[in-house]
């Protein structure tokens, strides 16, 4: 074997070393891919005013079902975490700039059982 032959057959072994390795990896963090939480179950409601939505503008989103008592909610969006709040009622109104085309994928959390992060609402919106 010459030397271009090795360093091919060495970069191929750390492919599938790394295509077996990280799933397993992330399948022993709570059942749940590593993502906050451990569980999937949702208990509240999330609706979008538009589906599909406008690229460029903003989209107003609502909610209820929510802890009151917590006073916010963690948003996760496509890769981006922020803060909402949320109405002693359990209500939650928030809008969003859907900057480009393609699908926003919509995840609420609050604090659960453990204080562990718990997915509350989840929800996939297309602009367009």
């Amino acid at each position: 074997m010459n030397r271009r032959s090795i360093c091919r057959t060495a970069a191929s072994v750390t492919v599938v070393l790394v295509l077996v390795l990280v799933p397993a990896a992330l399948g022993g963090k709570g059942g749940n891919g590593g993502r906050p939480g451990g569980g999937a179950s949702t208990t509240a409601t999330l609706v979008a005013s538009c589906g599909p939505c406008v690229a460029g503008g903003y989209a107003s989103f609502s909610g209820s079902g929510y802890d009151g008592s917590q006073g916010a909610a963690q948003l996760y969006v496509s890769g981006a975490w922020t803060a909402i709040p949320v109405a002693a009622d359990g209500t939650v109104s928030f809008t969003w700039y859907m900057l480009a085309t393609g699908p926003y994928d919509f995840r609420v959390y609050q604090r659960g059982k453990g204080q562990k992060l718990a997915l509350k609402a989840q929800l996939t919106v297309t602009a367009q």
